[in-house]
């Protein structure tokens, strides 16, 4: 835990969850801590985005040289993409945060008004929950 009044709760690679006292300011019930922490879970050690994302930059790094010497191989259209790829990494997450709050007896519908706090406070651009 961190003692900021920011909102956030993240996933460090090593699997340690990070959570601030401004995001537990926030969060009401063990359910809706649970929501956040079940996406977080979900991110890491299940559907492993911390690796897609590595992948997805390195293959933007390898092509980046040959968009410098004016061969354009890469297409801009693929750029494009990554808020897609962001956004399907996002729904994924919260499918599978779901799945793990309600097998830890969680109630499960308690997730879209975290949703919505999420919404109200954070402007996301690319993370639409």
């Amino acid at each position: 835990m961190v003692s900021d009044k920011t909102f956030y709760v993240f996933c460090l690679p090593c699997c340690k969850i990070v959570v601030s006292t401004g995001a537990l300011d926030h969060l009401r019930t063990d359910a809706e801590i649970a929501t956040l922490l079940g996406r977080e879970d979900a991110h890491v050690i299940i559907a492993r985005h911390g690796a897609e994302i590595a992948t997805k930059e390195l293959w933007l790094d390898i092509h980046a040289p040959c968009r410098c010497y004016g061969r354009e191989l890469l297409n801009p259209s693929k750029l494009l993409q990554l808020p897609k790829f962001f956004k399907r990494m996002e729904r994924e997450t919260n499918e599978i945060g779901l799945l793990l709050m309600a097998y830890a007896g969680y109630d499960k519908s308690v997730a879209p008004r975290v949703y919505e706090k999420l919404a109200g406070i954070n402007r996301f651009t690319l993370w639409d929950y």
